[in-house]
């Protein structure tokens, strides 16, 4: 039998939450409460903005500019402002902020 990882259930981290919980329609506070979940979030946050950069035809090198630290630390300003609002909100307001001013 062919096993297929990602049709797989998610296996438990060391935060007892199973892996891949942190995504966009997560809060922004959920996404900075603990390091796993930062972590969780930061590996969405590449997945997200790597597909958005592939789907802009106009400037697929969005955050080029910059390396993934300032990225992430650029979303995380948004998120500590506004705790309440969804990563991909707070992901997607940074996204378009940066293709808007080329960087």
């Amino acid at each position: 039998m062919l096993a297929i990882p990602f049709l797989s259930p998610p296996q438990p981290n060391d935060s007892n939450r199973s892996i891949w919980t942190i995504g966009g329609t997560e809060s922004c506070a959920a996404w900075l409460a603990t390091p796993a979940s930062e972590t969780e979030g930061r590996w969405w946050i590449a997945g997200f903005w790597s597909g958005r950069n592939m789907q802009n035809g106009s400037n697929g090198r969005v955050g080029s500019s910059s390396d993934s630290e300032g990225i992430i630390g650029e979303i995380k300003r948004v998120c500590q402002a506004e705790p309440s609002l969804l990563l991909i909100s707070a992901a997607g307001r940074v996204y378009v902020a940066m293709d808007r001013d080329r960087r």
